[in-house]
């Protein structure tokens, strides 16, 4: 523990309570000071509490100058469009004939003002203001949808048909790709020169919500003179109908899908294009209105060709219409990637759809037609045959009717490809199954002639008419060499047939059988028998000549050859024979009866077979 002495413990006392004592001191001056300070608030809130209701009356102040100042701005502003009204009002008053551009300056300031007045409907003037402008404006409009519309019908042209055919571009083959697009020149519906104006009256018509009036107006105007325009071309002009297609007569049907097809090329390509390209311009910048209306715009037109082709396909066609249903399938396949731009967006999406299902009801017509046309040769109903053995009537048809439609090739190919889905079916096997079922036809016919001779000559008339016909045409192609070949070899073979059938008698007549049981040995014949073989020889001949110079070959090529082949045989028989049993009968009394042809005569008279012709039998 630590200890402190009693002199420091003195010391320590006092200075303590001279620390106390300062310590008291400085807490009386602290209460002081504080006492003072408090006075000094006192007097502080006092004078705030009487320089209040100075500060409140200046900021009342304030504020009425500036209640003042906006309400004297609020009435110039008022003013300035009353005036404006006014001259607006007293503009439009004097019509829009006098200067159009001025009158839709007014029509903006009466809108620009209609809308100021409904934005301060506070103040009780601006109501009536309000009503009365719109009234204003409202007339204004009315007077601009009136320009609107008379512009539009007095300035829409209606077009020269044969300017339209002239303007045509060429026809696209069905090999062109559909992109790949031609450039020509598309007809002026509306002078250029209104143009401009005519987008004006549509802006401010939409502008001042009258889109729906607008495109009426559009509507009524440009479908009338497009609908026009497309009867002119014959379409819509009459009631057509199924049973009228089937009272026509063919070139009268064919005169109608020729005009059908004209008419649609013109459409698409220059009258729907020239409309999507004007109404382009005047609807500029409206949206979605522009795509309804153009669909409205052609909606009839589109109508009378779609209407045209559904009448067609309803109808029950034979084989002589194909040709022009096939023209009727090219179009709507040309014409397919320009409805595809033409009639863009969904607001045609029904019609656009609607004209390219034309093309698949055309082909289906179409396959009924070629599916049944071999059938249809094959049971030909025509009886009879020609009785001189020239080519039948069937097979001309048929090889005339195969080179027309071999002209459509292109568009056989696409129609193969795009709506006959059976692995066997395509151009080749088309013309294949025709040719047979016409061979067919022609062999039964041959069975028909009492003569088998005729009948070989009817045959290798038609074979080789099919094969000069086949070399000269596309069918060669899809048919191949080996198949011509193959005819060529049966056209031999019936000219073989035929010298079999038609000489193996009367050959039979030069050769005289012996007692011994040989033949051509003059010394052991009989005088009597040599009469008989010469004398049957020549009612033979004379018969064959008689006959078969009414028989026809078609060809002369066919035709020399054939009587060439004849001779080569006739000849070396009848002169071996007539050297060999001439001396039997020399001093015979009326020789010339017995010996009634010499080889050139033979060889004149079978100059006069398979000409046609009724002759008389030549002596000598």
């Amino acid at each position: 523990m630590l200890l402190i002495p009693a002199a420091g413990r003195e010391t320590m006392s006092d200075r303590a309570s001279f620390l106390r004592g300062s310590l008291i001191e400085s807490q009386t001056n602290t209460q002081g000071v504080v006492t003072i300070l408090g006075s000094f608030d006192d007097r502080l809130s006092h004078l705030d509490a009487v320089m209040r209701p100075t500060q409140e009356r200046t900021f009342g102040i304030r504020l009425a100058h500036e209640n003042i100042d906006r309400t004297l701005r609020s009435a110039d502003r008022i003013l300035l469009h009353f005036d404006k009204c006014r001259k607006a009002e007293n503009r439009i008053q004097r019509g829009l004939h006098e200067d159009i551009e001025g009158f839709m300056d007014a029509v903006n300031q009466l809108r620009s003002s209609s809308n100021f007045f409904r934005d301060n409907l506070k103040y009780e003037s601006n109501t009536a203001m309000f009503t009365q402008v719109n009234t204003i404006l409202s007339k204004a409009i009315s007077k601009l949808e009136l320009e609107f519309k008379t512009l539009l019908m007095s300035n829409s042209k209606l077009l020269d048909v044969q300017l339209l055919y002239e303007s045509l571009p060429p026809r696209r083959s069905s090999k062109q790709s559909g992109s790949d697009l031609q450039v020509y020149e598309l007809p002026t519906l509306i002078s250029p020169r209104i143009l401009p104006l005519l987008y004006q009256l549509v802006q401010q018509l939409a502008q001042s919500g009258r889109q729906i009036q607008c495109s009426k107006i559009y509507q009524d105007a440009r479908s009338l003179k497009l609908e026009k325009c497309v009867q002119k071309f014959g379409l819509g002009n009459d009631k057509f109908t199924v049973d009228t297609v089937q009272e026509m007569q063919g070139s009268s049907l064919k005169e109608r899908i020729t005009d059908w097809t004209k008419c649609t090329r013109v459409t698409v390509l220059l009258l729907f294009a020239a409309e999507r390209k004007l109404y382009d311009k005047i609807f500029q910048g409206i949206g979605k209105l522009n795509e309804e209306i153009f669909a409205e715009v052609t909606s009839a037109s589109l109508r009378m060709i779609v209407n045209f082709v559904e009448v067609i396909v309803k109808c029950p066609h034979g084989p002589e219409n194909l040709f022009i249903i096939f023209e009727m399938f090219d179009v709507i396949h040309e014409l397919q990637s320009d409805i595809e731009i033409t009639l863009k967006g969904n607001a045609c999406a029904e019609k656009r759809t609607s004209f390219l299902m034309l093309r698949k009801q055309i082909a289906f017509t179409i396959q009924g037609i070629l599916g049944k046309f071999p059938e249809s040769i094959e049971k030909d109903p025509s009886k009879g045959v020609p009785s001189n053995g020239k080519v039948h009537p069937v097979n001309s048809y048929v090889m005339n009717y195969l080179k027309l439609l071999l002209d459509f090739l292109p568009s056989i190919r696409v129609f193969y490809k795009d709506f006959v889905i059976e692995d066997a079916s395509n151009p080749e096997t088309l013309v294949l199954n025709i040719m047979q079922a016409l061979l067919t036809n022609l062999e039964l016919k041959s069975k028909q002639y009492k003569d088998p001779a005729l009948a070989h000559i009817f045959l290798m008339n038609n074979y080789h008419y099919i094969v000069l016909a086949v070399k000269d045409s596309k069918a060669k192609d899809l048919l191949g060499d080996d198949w011509v070949q193959k005819q060529r070899r049966i056209v031999q073979q019936n000219a073989l047939m035929y010298k079999r059938e038609s000489w193996k008698k009367i050959l039979n007549a030069l050769s005289i059988q012996t007692p011994g049981g040989t033949s051509e040995v003059s010394s052991g014949v009989s005088k009597e028998a040599v009469k008989d073989r010469f004398k049957s020889f020549n009612s033979q001949f004379e018969e064959i000549h008689q006959r078969q110079s009414e028989w026809i070959i078609t060809h002369s090529e066919l035709r020399e050859s054939v009587r060439l082949s004849v001779n080569e045989i006739l000849q070396p028989a009848y002169r071996s024979f007539l050297k060999r049993y001439r001396p039997v009968v020399e001093r015979s009394r009326n020789l010339d009866k017995i010996i009634k042809y010499n080889p050139v005569t033979l060889d004149k008279m079978l100059g006069d077979f398979f000409e046609g012709k009724s002759v008389y039998v030549s002596k000598r």
